[in-house]
């Protein structure tokens, strides 16, 4: 039986002195899993580069953590990034809220699809004019595909004992 899902935000029993060590585990955690480009301490916020995961031979950096996610991304290019935000409560101690947010790449086509990019036909004689085949496509974006849970548990987890 798995054990049940963390809270998100999780509280975090701490004086107001643990401040600083609880910023650098939550830090440590989602460091294992993203590349932090900008993290402000007096804040308390930390924003991650987005990672593409390629589903299956990303497995054992994620730890295995979703069977669904891992396939999923095995398909298609998905990106992933995260956003932590650590709050003081009010009775003492710190809520960490981690958000794993999902996207999916915006393509007109899979990339080095041969279909329909330069067919080559033999009946007429080749005409030698120097028309571009295919136009580069500059991508619109990434589509949201919402939040990944399993991550973030995975990330709390991690963050939970301390590895």
């Amino acid at each position: 039986m798995p054990p049940p899902p963390l809270e998100n935000p999780v509280f975090v029993p701490q004086g107001p002195e643990g401040y600083k060590q609880v910023y650098h585990e939550v830090y440590t955690a989602v460091a294992h899993y993203f590349p932090v480009t900008r993290s402000n301490f007096y804040a308390g916020t930390m924003e991650t580069m987005p990672v593409i995961t390629a589903g299956f031979w990303d497995a054992p950096k994620l730890d295995w953590y979703s069977f669904p996610e891992l396939y999923e991304s095995a398909l298609q290019t998905i990106r992933r990034r995260a956003l932590v935000t650590i709050t003081p409560a009010d009775v003492g101690g710190f809520f960490v809220e981690i958000q794993v947010h999902k996207e999916l790449e915006d393509l007109p086509r899979p990339i080095h699809a041969n279909a329909g990019a330069a067919t080559y036909r033999f009946e007429v004689p080749i005409e030698r004019i120097g028309d571009v085949v295919d136009v580069p496509y500059v991508t619109k974006g990434w589509i949201p595909l919402g939040r990944d849970h399993a991550l973030e548990q995975r990330i709390l987890a991690r963050f939970r004992d301390g590895r």
